[in-house]
């Protein structure tokens, strides 16, 4: 099993490292700091964010043949991103997550060269036990103007 894991690995690593389909950011809302505006005393604040920048990533559309097995969930035009466990564990960190599990079902989105795209699913790839990298559906990316 052990010889399966470190396999699974090597084989994710060189295709996270061709940063294949446009550069790769988690983003989330940052929640808003004034009381005023939280108890709606005061207009609240314009949406802020803060992105986080994958250090290597792969990304690639899918085919019509794969969005006709999500029932209609995604559009044309939605994409699989892959994403590596380093990554989502530092994102967890800098976000006060308790794991990286957490990390996709928090985040606003990903955007993708300058378009957002709403995550759909997130799914571990593990070996042996360990989480090793993410899988992530997003559904047709819009402008993130």
């Amino acid at each position: 099993m052990l010889t399966f894991a470190q396999s699974a690995r090597r084989w994710i690593e060189p295709l996270l490292n061709l940063r294949a389909g446009g550069e790769v950011r988690v983003r989330f809302l940052t929640p808003a700091t004034d009381p005023a505006a939280e108890l709606g005393l005061l207009p609240a604040p314009p949406d802020a964010f803060v992105d986080y920048l994958a250090p290597n990533w792969h990304v690639r559309e899918l085919a019509t043949e794969e969005l006709m097995t999500t029932a209609g969930q995604l559009r044309q035009g939605a994409r699989e991103v892959l994403l590596s466990e380093a990554f989502a564990q530092s994102v967890a960190a800098a976000q006060g997550l308790i794991s990286s599990n957490q990390v996709f079902d928090a985040a606003a989105g990903l955007v993708i060269s300058e378009e957002i795209c709403r995550i759909a699913a997130a799914k571990p790839m593990q070996s042996g036990g360990e989480i090793y990298a993410w899988q992530i559906l997003c559904d047709a990316p819009l402008p993130a103007g």
